[in-house]
């Protein structure tokens, strides 16, 4: 007797096809199933709508579209200012102009101080940078100056220092870590060893953790073509074998679907 069965084409697959027509509704291009069912108070409303019915829209000043129904027509294009002219706002006096060169004593800029080794440096605005410069930075002490050279050597096994190219291109070539495995890890793997006629001719001797042997006849693990594998524990371990495969029928497939 078969272990399981399988579908045919000529007869399991056409009894699930009559079956599915039986129990669904064809779909239908442009239609579909929803759960917006048309009620009854719906109905009743749409029946009393007159026909030719339009929907009120609310006027809106910033439409400008005048094929919409929200444009206000006839409204100005400009809002005229009629407010008159004050000579004073908030106790000043208005349209009195400022003197040419007028400076304001508690707005005019500084200059930063710098620091030096026994006296603390100012706040103040930062010098200007002369022509050239673009390269410098400005210093403790007020001054633009170019920033130090600072050279490191390569890294070795017992100093910090720079990565090599030779060495930057080796880590390159390797992959994550977690993409590794350790011989501990793969300690554990199955050996595919062959096959042997019958369960007697398995080897007792010379055998190591894992070895994989598939048993060409019926045995006691199993059906023909079951494999076996080495255990720790000193003895034969099925892994499986052969199974066969039947087809289920159109009254099989049939009985399933209207159980």
């Amino acid at each position: 007797m078969a272990d399981d069965k399988a579908l045919s084409l000529n007869n399991g697959l056409p009894a699930i096809r009559n079956w599915a027509k039986e129990k669904f509704v064809g779909k239908e291009a442009g239609k579909g199933l929803s759960d917006n069912n048309y009620s009854a108070s719906e109905k009743s409303k749409l029946a009393g709508i007159a026909a030719g019915a339009e929907v009120n829209v609310q006027a809106d000043w910033t439409v400008i579209d005048t094929g919409s129904d929200a444009y206000i027509k006839g409204k100005p294009t400009s809002m005229p200012a009629d407010g008159g002219n004050a000579a004073t706002v908030g106790g000043h006096t208005v349209a009195v102009d400022v003197p040419a060169g007028a400076v304001f004593t508690d707005t005019k800029p500084v200059t930063m101080k710098g620091a030096t080794a026994s006296a603390v440096g100012a706040a103040g605005y930062a010098p200007s940078p002369a022509a050239g410069a673009q390269g410098k930075y400005l210093r403790g002490d007020g001054t633009w100056q170019t920033p130090p050279n600072t050279t490191y050597s390569a890294a070795t096994q017992s100093a910090n220092g720079l990565m090599i190219a030779a060495d930057k291109k080796k880590l390159d070539g390797f992959q994550e870590a977690a993409n590794y495995a350790l011989k501990t890890d793969i300690a554990g793997v199955y050996h595919y060893k062959g096959s042997v006629a019958n369960e007697a001719a398995l080897p007792t001797t010379n055998i190591s953790v894992g070895d994989v042997y598939s048993i060409e006849a019926k045995s006691s693990y199993g059906p023909a073509g079951a494999n076996v594998a080495w255990t720790s524990d000193k003895t034969w371990d099925n892994l499986g074998g052969n199974f066969t495969i039947d087809f289920a029928t159109a009254a099989e497939v049939s009985a399933i679907l209207n159980a």
